[in-house]
């Protein structure tokens, strides 16, 4: 399990064989953008209400978790 902070994110993910799942939560009082790479080649990139936890599954190993800003 990896776990770690960007900006207002909170986030972890587990080692897939195929896939990777992405677990995040927004601990700000505002908005923010969060941006996500997997090496599979998907892109994500998802504005997120303050407090709301979601996910994102992607093909391959996760590369590069940002928060992206106010949106």
């Amino acid at each position: 399990m990896h776990r770690g902070t960007s900006g207002c994110f909170n986030w972890s993910w587990a080692d897939g064989s195929v896939t990777t799942t992405l677990y995040y939560h927004n601990t700000c009082d505002k908005k923010h953008g969060i941006f996500a790479t997997w090496n599979g080649g998907k892109v994500f990139q998802f504005c997120v209400d303050p407090g709301s936890k979601w996910r994102e599954w992607g093909t391959g190993r996760l590369m590069l978790i940002l928060d992206d800003g106010e949106c």
